[in-house]
């Protein structure tokens, strides 16, 4: 199995699905359809929010998170949408594995035939999250335990073009 190393995403919650799709495009141009549960993407976010909390330890690190989600939601900019029509591969995630390092996080997605990866520095991680916050409330599932500081804030349109 090659691992598919994914270069751009688009992130959107599908109603009839009751799920989270990331749309996927490597760097080969291949496009996969990723489809994550609920309760995956829950897990997922204690961890990724637990890595970027590493960042900053001080005593005000609350308020540095706030900042540096503030800066990451005005560097983003619309990007058109990862085209699902000509996906390879349609598949439901079983696993995640998480790998981190000071500077990046890597992302592996696995189920039982399929693997990619995707591989995020502080800056594209913050946007990603703030896309997908914004896609658990379009789905009215609850953000009561995401940080205060991730949450503060973001006033993004959940129609608004702003693809990762």
């Amino acid at each position: 199995m090659n691992l598919v190393t994914l270069q751009r995403i688009t992130t959107l919650y599908v109603e009839d699905e009751d799920r989270m799709q990331i749309a996927g495009e490597g760097g080969d141009q291949s496009v996969q359809t990723l489809w994550l549960s609920h309760r995956l993407l829950d897990r997922l976010v204690l961890k990724l929010v637990s890595w970027l909390a590493m960042q900053h330890d001080s005593v005000q690190a609350d308020v540095l998170q706030s900042f540096a989600q503030e800066a990451a939601l005005q560097s983003m900019t619309p990007q058109p949408a990862v085209n699902t029509g000509f996906a390879v591969a349609t598949w439901l995630v079983k696993s995640i594995d998480v790998t981190t390092s000071p500077n990046v996080i890597r992302l592996t997605f696995k189920d039982h035939v399929h693997e990619v990866q995707l591989v995020m520095q502080s800056q594209f991680l913050r946007q990603w999250l703030i896309i997908l916050r914004t896609q658990y409330q379009v789905a009215g599932w609850d953000v009561q335990a995401w940080p205060e500081w991730l949450a503060a804030p973001h006033k993004v349109a959940p129609d608004q073009a702003l693809w990762h």
